[in-house]
């Protein structure tokens, strides 16, 4: 019976080990995602803005 447990306690923390291995993994894909997502926010920011200032400019102008 106590080998049984040995050999559970050594799995249990074999399998600990694996899974902070995994979830740190997890946790950088996750950050380099949040970064790439920043970027592709500024990047529809600036067609937004060149979108409108497209449609404005002419407007502004032709008001003159």
């Amino acid at each position: 019976l106590a080998k049984k447990a040995s050999s559970f306690g050594v799995g249990v923390a074999a399998h600990e080990r694996e899974c902070a291995i995994r979830y740190e993994n997890i946790e950088k894909r996750l950050e380099s995602g949040s970064k790439r997502f920043d970027r592709i926010e500024h990047l529809i920011y600036g067609i937004y803005i060149l979108v409108l200032g497209s449609v404005l400019v002419p407007i502004l102008l032709s008001m003159r």
